[in-house]
């Protein structure tokens, strides 16, 4: 077993590209990375490793995760934790978004939060929602819309890039329950690892990446000085071959590859299709309350997958931004019965996730768009009970008392909107466009595009000023969402025993009925 045992550099400060018409301090970035070996891990590691990664980082209940998001001392997470694609797998945790006096804290405290596990563990709680949330994952192996041979070949590529057996990465169940084993055996499996690659291992580095308003334009400046030097190097005959290169290259990418290349790579003939076009099957209930139920009879390899969706046209149009943060509390403000880390460690232990989020979809030949939020989960048969239980209990029993959870995650979502808007631009215009043209895309221009990040903004200070009337507006939100008064349509739920394939257009509402598929 490889351990660094080089002499850890204390810091490495680089520089990054701030805007300098922003009226917001600038903030920095800081990671603390690990190398963790010269090699791939065995397959026996890379498990106990991915199941101590997702316990420290893998839900907001996580230890790690909640110490860093909780500090204070930064925004949002940067790092993934474990990556483990390379020959070399890495662990890089830390916070963006930090100000001032806080950057020589963050290290501290990542390596303090480590200690503390080393000595202390993890709860059997949060242990056992990790292994059923991993094992759920991995037999279901549910890509959504992502081809599945596709995912399962590019997972070999893991092992088979580096002249490793490809089908490794798909060979888990020996090594799982191996691993399970010592698991109920009350074996430590996850002290060691800790020790081993994080604590005792010196292969780290600690970067910090400082604001700088004056970089973009000196880097401008550079390219462009760099492009006039070597232009000052070429006569006549230089530049006319420059311009040549170009054309030659334009040409040869626009040439279509040759009948004998173009027959290398794979492909369908017409025959391969089907010419009838694949039914779902749909059964009709109606309860006696007025919801509605659609089941769709498939095999699921006995996973039930459950959509409840919530009429929310009663939800004010000013309110509307606040909604996407309305749908992250419930699943990560606690409830009446328990705090957000017991209702994370239950919605582990009892299903393969339940997440709530909102859609907005136009509908052809009228002005007025369907606008739900849905509730949606999934989980074995012999725990539909409990998953239709967990329904009911944030949909109408959470807590939205904590003010400080509330801003953290203002804080975390505020941030992530910034970095889209670096990063995907184009979608962000989009978007902006598509909000002069249509209701729905109107109303995801509010939850999610430039209207969004500016209402964050002031969500930030107005959490600060005046949290009972943010605190009201939630709870209105949920009055709204939950009172089915404004539907005139029927408004089923879900209990979808499919793949997840359901309509974006089907429309449902109602508090779930505790019932059992069949």
């Amino acid at each position: 077993m490889w351990v660094g045992t080089r002499e850890r550099r204390r810091g490495q400060v680089e520089k990054y590209a701030a805007s300098a018409e922003s009226d917001e301090e600038p903030k920095t970035f800081l990671a603390v990375n690990w190398l963790l070996a010269e090699e791939r891990f065995d397959v026996e590691t890379e498990l106990a490793f991915s199941f101590l990664n997702f316990l420290m980082l893998g839900t907001p209940a996580a230890p790690l995760r909640k110490a860093l998001e909780s500090s204070g001392l930064g925004e949002a997470l940067v790092g993934g934790g474990l990556e483990d694609e390379l020959r070399q797998p890495t662990f890089t945790i830390g916070l963006k978004g930090v100000k001032g006096d806080n950057v020589a804290k963050v290290e501290p405290l990542v390596l303090d939060t480590l200690k503390q596990l080393r000595k202390d563990g993890f709860d059997k709680e949060a242990v056992e929602a990790a292994v059923n949330t991993i094992e759920f994952s991995l037999r279901e192996n549910n890509t959504g819309r992502f081809p599945r041979g596709l995912s399962l070949m590019l997972r070999s590529m893991s092992t088979w890039l580096y002249d490793a057996d490809p089908f490794e990465p798909m060979k888990y169940a020996a090594v799982l329950d191996g691993f399970k084993a010592k698991l109920a055996a009350g074996e430590d499996v996850f002290g060691p690892l800790i020790d081993t690659y994080l604590l005792d291992n010196s292969h780290r580095v600690t970067l910090e990446l400082q604001p700088d308003s004056a970089l973009a334009a000196a880097q401008e400046a550079e390219e462009k000085a760099k492009i006039e030097a070597f232009r000052a190097t070429l006569d006549a005959d230089g530049i006319k071959q420059v311009i040549d290169n170009t054309k030659a290259l334009k040409v040869k990418q626009e040439t279509p590859d040759s009948p004998e290349k173009l027959r290398c790579m794979p492909a369908l003939s017409l025959s391969d299709i089907p010419k009838q076009a694949q039914t779902t099957p749909i059964a009709v209930e109606t309860t006696a309350d007025g919801a509605t139920i659609l089941r769709h009879d498939l095999f699921t390899n006995d996973v039930l997958y459950v959509e409840a969706l919530f009429d929310m046209r009663a939800v004010s149009p000013a309110q509307l931004p606040l909604v996407p943060l309305f749908c992250r509390c419930l699943t990560n403000m606690g409830t009446q019965q328990l705090d957000f880390v017991g209702l994370t460690q239950k919605i582990g232990r009892k299903t393969g996730g339940i997440s709530v989020y909102p859609s907005i979809n136009n509908v052809r030949g009228e002005d007025e768009a369907l606008a739900h939020i849905i509730v949606k989960g999934k989980t074995t048969l012999d725990k539909a009970d409990d998953m239709m239980e967990l329904y009911t209990e944030v949909l109408t029993t959470t807590d939205f008392d904590d003010k400080g959870r509330f801003l953290q995650m203002v804080l975390e979502t505020k941030a992530n909107m910034e970095a889209q808007i670096v990063g995907g631009g184009h979608s962000v215009a989009a978007g902006r466009i598509d909000a002069m043209d249509s209701t729905a895309g109107y109303a995801d221009e509010l939850m999610g595009g430039v209207s969004y990040l500016e209402y964050l903004r002031v969500l930030a200070t107005r959490v600060e000023a005046d949290w009972d009337g943010v605190k009201a507006e939630l709870e209105a939100i949920r009055t709204a969402v939950l009172s089915r008064k404004v539907p005139t349509y029927p408004t089923p739920v879900c209990l979808c025993h499919n793949q997840g394939n359901l309509s974006d257009h089907h429309t449902c509402g109602s508090i779930p009925q505790a019932s059992t598929p069949h």
